[in-house]
């Protein structure tokens, strides 16, 4: 039955917000937005109050969907699968610096080729094999003719658009851990009090608002309240829950796709480093065990 539910809300959620939005728009026949009198000072205050509550709903919301993007089935295969090619391929990590270091160089080579053959630039005569430059001279004749000028100086973009390329570098710590401490072999995680030390220096800017807020300002029984008031507060709370609805998918999208790529994508680089070095992983001796019985 919970499973249905959740199954139901996450379905709808699309639903849900059309809804919320169309009510808002309802409201607006039995109200009018209007200025609304405050001093500086409050509107200060119940700002940044406003601004406290839209952050913290919309990050929980975000936080929301990234656990249930970690708990989606795909995400969890594509992990399982990750951590398998590591375990295989640590025996022979002395040897994923040195390949990794290769498809570096092969990477900037193929780039360097497609950006300099947009201009009928051939690679060899600007690159030597080991992806270093060579002497580039620049045609005075070409860029003092009118005719020849608009060439030349485009071949002269080109080369330097190609000199000047960055990658992101294939190095063995990406490929194989998440984190900054996979090479650290006796970090044991962190202690109950660096959590809470690491975690209360991220509240402080809020708890010093907050406390800034709850100090100078009080509260007082509205006698003569609306239900205007209600309906425009209950409107702000609807934008920032359409808010953080949209943000809770789109956080959840990121772990499903872009993630769950992340890592489907690493663990096909260590795939293609078995098969260079002509290691044979579990799945494929499983596979060929089972074809063959």
């Amino acid at each position: 039955m919970n499973e249905k539910l959740k199954d139901f809300l996450k379905n709808s959620t699309g639903y849900g917000i059309i809804l919320l939005i169309s009510l808002g728009y309802i409201a607006t026949a039995f109200i009018t937005v209007e200025k609304s009198g405050k001093s500086i000072g409050r509107i200060i205050a119940d700002g940044i109050v406003i601004f406290l509550i839209g952050i913290m709903i919309n990050r929980a919301y975000e936080l929301q969907g990234m656990s249930e993007g970690d708990r989606d089935s795909r995400v969890q295969t594509a992990l399982d699968r990750h951590v398998e090619a590591v375990d295989e391929v640590a025996p022979y990590i002395d040897r994923l610096d040195t390949w990794c270091d290769k498809k570096n160089r092969e990477a900037m080579r193929t780039q360097r080729v497609r950006i300099l053959a947009e201009r009928g630039m051939r690679y060899t005569d600007y690159f030597d094999e080991d992806g270093m430059s060579k002497e580039f001279s620049i045609n005075e004749a070409h860029l003092k003719n009118r005719h020849m000028r608009k060439l030349e100086v485009k071949r002269i973009r080109c080369y330097y658009k190609a000199l000047s390329l960055r990658l992101t570098p294939l190095t063995s710590v990406a490929l194989i851990s998440e984190g900054d401490r996979f090479w650290d072999p006796y970090y044991l995680g962190r202690s109950k009090p660096e959590y809470a030390k690491e975690s209360g220096r991220s509240d402080v800017i809020t708890k010093i608002i907050l406390s800034i807020l709850f100090g100078y300002f009080g509260i007082a029984l509205i006698a003569d309240w609306s239900i205007a008031t209600l309906i425009w507060k209950t409107l702000q709370v609807a934008v920032f829950v359409v808010m953080g609805t949209l943000k809770k998918t789109r956080s959840y999208q990121f772990v499903t796709e872009e993630y769950r790529g992340r890592i489907m994508k690493k663990t096909n680089i260590l795939r293609m480093f078995m098969n260079d070095m002509g290691m044979t992983s579990a799945t494929e001796t499983k596979n060929r065990k089972g074809e063959s019985e």
